[in-house]
């Protein structure tokens, strides 16, 4: 219990957990990070993929932290980047995180980062909360600062995200796509449980 210990120095507060993982309760919350990680992680493997064959890593909209402090080990092969628009949560991130680089970002683009910098590039809930402009903004950047051949995986936990075929395609190219589909899941859940 608590492997969680090993990779962060902190709690980030109980309205900060509420804003990013709906949930007070420390278990559940590291547990909902670790959860994330392990769905990223099986993404890539379907993809034939897994986290350490990529050579710099971002988690786009990384909040305060709550997947990063899973991939601890992974640092000492593969770079971890990560950005937020919530400044008190990349603030706090930066502090308790230390083998990631995290830093603060605009609600508009661009990042600080030069074309092509990652290979994979990672964002749980951001496009969740985008309205379709702001996900047009981002996807765009985010092509920018992958690389050719590298990999987005996005997470979607709401029906009606607009991150269509057409779109997805015009905005990102060579660089591979996948969505978690996470509304397909929820719904899965919901009718095992019944």
């Amino acid at each position: 219990m608590n492997e969680w210990r090993r990779f962060t120095n902190g709690w980030p507060g109980d309205e900060m957990a509420r804003r990013f993982a709906g949930t007070t309760d420390r278990e559940a919350f590291y547990a909902s990070g670790k959860q994330a990680a392990q769905e990223i992680d099986s993404a890539l493997a379907a993809s034939g993929r897994d986290l350490a064959s990529f050579t710099s890593v971002l988690d786009f909209g990384c909040g305060c932290g709550r997947i990063l402090m899973w991939l601890g080990p992974l640092s000492k092969t593969v770079p971890l980047h990560g950005v937020e628009i919530d400044e008190e949560a990349a603030c706090w991130a930066q502090h308790h995180i230390p083998y990631a680089t995290i830093s603060p970002i605009e609600s508009e683009p661009p990042i600080d980062y030069v074309d092509d910098f990652f290979d994979l590039v990672y964002s749980e809930n951001f496009f969740n909360d985008a309205d379709e402009k702001a996900q047009h903004l981002w996807l765009t950047e985010l092509q920018r600062v992958t690389r050719p051949g590298g990999m987005l995986v996005l997470g979607q936990h709401r029906s009606g995200l607009s991150l269509t075929a057409h779109l997805q395609r015009a905005l990102l190219g060579d660089r591979d796509l996948v969505v978690l589909d996470r509304i397909a899941n929820e719904r899965r859940d919901e009718s095992i449980a019944s």
